[in-house]
């Protein structure tokens, strides 16, 4: 007897570590696009703005977008709470107490902007903003893409 008891109970730390493992993994809400913000402009040449069109109107992210000059490069992450991924619930900067800090205004969860991955810093969330690649033109254009 004491044989069944060992493998049943290794399947079932299985069964628990694996169920676990999703609600980590839980997939983000997904976007396609390329948005382009001319950094000349006042509106984009702050150390962090947000952003929902891009220069041009088209929609960017799926909440729109908090990006962060980081000197050398630029951070770009959605403002949709990967916590509470609801259109209602978004990141917002308080550019007067810490410009790189991203609170969510539905669950409380701060995540520093400052980092290329949107790094978690208090949860209920378990995860980082959700972040997307970046570069700059050589007519100082800010490319922001989901791929």
């Amino acid at each position: 007897m004491k044989r069944f008891v060992h493998p049943f109970a290794f399947i079932l730390i299985i069964f628990a570590l694996e169920s676990c493992g999703d609600a980590v993994r839980d997939e983000f809400p997904k976007s396609r696009f390329i948005g382009y913000f001319n950094l000349n402009y006042p509106e984009y040449s702050k150390s962090v703005f947000t952003a929902t069109r891009d220069m041009d109107g088209r929609r960017v992210g799926v909440n729109g977008l908090v990006i962060y000059n980081a000197g050398a490069t630029y951070y770009a992450f959605d403002l949709m709470c990967p916590y509470e991924k609801e259109i209602s619930c978004s990141v917002t900067v308080d550019i007067e107490e810490d410009p790189s800090i991203a609170e969510c205004e539905c669950c409380g969860s701060k995540f520093l902007i400052a980092s290329p991955n949107g790094e978690l810093i208090e949860g209920p969330a378990r995860q980082s903003l959700h972040s997307y690649q970046t570069g700059v033109t050589q007519d100082n254009i800010l490319v922001v893409s989901s791929n």
